[in-house]
């Protein structure tokens, strides 16, 4: 839920790209043009960063099985 939807790359693409990709996405999430716009439609706008994403990412990753267990149910559950 807190990533929401991500864009990905594949692996190898060149940083320099990769930090243009960023950039643009970022601008374009913070402008105050779409914000109105997404929130009249009640949408909700938030950008995170590579690295944020990539950490809440890697914390998934390092559940324990108890944990790992819940979340399964809960996604079972709910979706």
């Amino acid at each position: 839920e807190k990533i929401g939807r991500a864009f990905i790359s594949p692996p190898g693409v060149p940083p320099q790209r990769v930090e243009f990709l960023h950039t643009s996405l970022r601008m374009s999430l913070e402008n105050e043009n779409l914000i109105r716009s997404a929130q009249r439609r009640h949408l909700l706008v938030h950008y995170l960063t590579g690295e944020e994403i990539e950490a809440l990412v890697h914390d998934v990753l390092d559940m324990d099985s108890k944990e790992r267990d819940e979340l399964n149910e809960m996604i079972d559950r709910y979706f």
